[in-house]
């Protein structure tokens, strides 16, 4: 396991549908209450990231913390495909808690935890922060959406400099709700679809994308725009 450098090349690659098989990605937004925050880090970087990365299919992990907004902490792991998910070790792994991770997890609230699939990309690098915005095509149109980001979207907001790379993260709740094999994780929310977009500039390109966003009119893009959040990324791991 090492931590991955940074880089910020924004050239345009294919998509994960173009690729073949999509990445998945397990996505977790939470708060931890105060008491409890300092043992929360330490616990993810000596526990958590180490464990997972160290099962078979999954490749790569990152954790960020909010500038403001609904959830303190966002962390995500990335796995060859969601099958990584359903793998004996896997079950294994959440099905025996250790005693550290059961003692933070005590401390987590208002949990959202999405097992998605990264359907399209754009761009490549590791910024030093990330816009996630929570979002659902209307019903039907879903294709149309994804043509819009790709065709659309990314090419403007890569275009404005700042932005490195994007993604589209769609959440499948059949898959969130089979893989969570521990009743102990008592999870109380999952998200639809996620924009995933890394940015080497947090504070400059915000403004721009928020413009870029909440001007669309949604009847014509087919996209509904919910919450949108700013991180800073505190660690980045590659198998």
């Amino acid at each position: 396991m090492k931590k991955t450098p940074f880089l910020s090349s924004p050239a345009l690659c294919p998509s994960a549908q173009e690729a073949g098989t999509p990445p998945g990605i397990i996505l977790a937004l939470s708060n931890v209450r105060p008491e409890v925050e300092a043992d929360f880090n330490l616990w993810y970087e000596k526990e958590a990231i180490p464990a997972r990365l160290a099962l078979p299919g999954f490749t790569a992990a990152r954790r960020y913390h909010a500038v403001g907004g609904n959830f303190s902490y966002m962390a995500f792991y990335r796995c060859a495909s969601v099958e990584a998910l359903f793998t004996e070790e896997y079950r294994q792994h959440m099905a025996s808690p250790s005693e550290w991770r059961m003692q933070v997890r005590k401390g987590f609230s208002n949990l959202q935890w999405s097992v998605c699939r990264e359907t399209w990309s754009a761009g490549s690098g590791l910024g030093g922060g990330a816009v996630i915005v929570q979002c659902s095509p209307i019903r039907g149109r879903e294709q149309e959406v994804r043509r819009f980001l790709a065709e659309q979207l990314a090419p403007r907001i890569l275009g404005q400099g700042g932005f490195v790379r994007l993604a589209l993260w769609e959440a499948d709740s059949d898959m969130t709700a089979a893989a969570a094999v521990s009743s102990t994780e008592n999870l109380e929310n999952y998200t639809n679809w996620i924009l995933f977009m890394e940015s080497s500039n947090l504070v400059g390109t915000a403004p721009g994308l928020h413009a870029e966003l909440l001007s669309r009119d949604s009847s014509s893009t087919g996209l509904l725009i919910g919450a949108i959040m700013r991180y800073n990324l505190l660690s980045a791991y590659e198998r």
